[in-house]
């Protein structure tokens, strides 16, 4: 957890009190539960690593654009001067924060889990990779990164050399590169989700919602449905 002090900084561009606060997890990010306005919000607190700037907003710039189009997914709450992401220097560290939105009814439980809840979220996906399919590019920038540089794949990857055989790493290497050669058609290759885990799926009145685009990444459309089967 975060000191009360940082804490409390962090949450005033939001206009958030700190006793308000709940903390829920700490994992790639700290995440805490907040009231505004007398509904409740989530604070993402990102301490350098390997997300900029430039990507958050770009993620979020992707969930907003979702989000006008119907996609269930947790808008961003922008700070009193309109900015949806804020830094933050600390001893010579850097805090991203973010607030969103809080995911109406409840994660997905495993009496949840059907076969028509497998259906519906092959709907939810369909339909979410088709507005990325629609996405111009180069109208908004994305700087998110591709599937093959994600961190798993780098820097993860290399901080775990020594404990991978070369044949293990040449095979690695050999799958990024066949997979690389895929065609990237409009309706294959795209913004993903990246991380479709039922932490990540809420329920609510019978509709599913999606949270935590964190890991979003350019690629292909087929890696958010392999994760599900995975």
């Amino acid at each position: 957890m975060l000191s009360k002090d940082y804490l409390e900084k962090f949450l005033q561009p939001y206009r958030l009190v700190v006793d308000d606060a709940t903390f829920l997890r700490y994992g790639q990010n700290y995440v805490y539960s907040c009231q505004r306005a007398g509904k409740k919000c989530i604070i993402r607190i990102s301490k350098d690593r390997h997300r900029s700037k430039a990507e958050v907003e770009a993620e979020l710039s992707w969930v907003l654009f979702m989000v006008e189009r119907g996609i269930k997914a947790c808008a961003p709450i922008p700070a009193e001067n309109g900015d949806l992401c804020t830094t933050f220097e600390f001893a010579g560290e850097t805090y991203l924060v973010t607030c969103f939105e809080h995911a109406p009814g409840h994660e997905i439980a495993r009496h949840d889990v059907a076969e028509h809840f497998y259906e519906q979220l092959g709907r939810f996906l369909g339909r979410m990779h088709a507005e990325a399919a629609s996405f111009n590019f180069r109208q908004i920038s994305l700087a998110r990164p591709n599937w093959h540089d994600s961190r798993l794949l780098q820097k993860d990857f290399t901080e775990k050399q020594e404990c991978l055989t070369e044949k293990f790493r040449a095979s690695v290497a050999d799958l990024i590169q066949q997979l690389s050669n895929i065609p990237k058609t409009d309706n294959a290759h795209g913004l993903i989700h990246g991380d479709i885990s039922f932490g990540n799926i809420f329920i609510h009145e019978g509709e599913l919602w999606l949270i935590d685009f964190d890991n979003c990444e350019h690629g292909y459309f087929l890696q958010d449905l392999g994760i599900v089967l995975w």
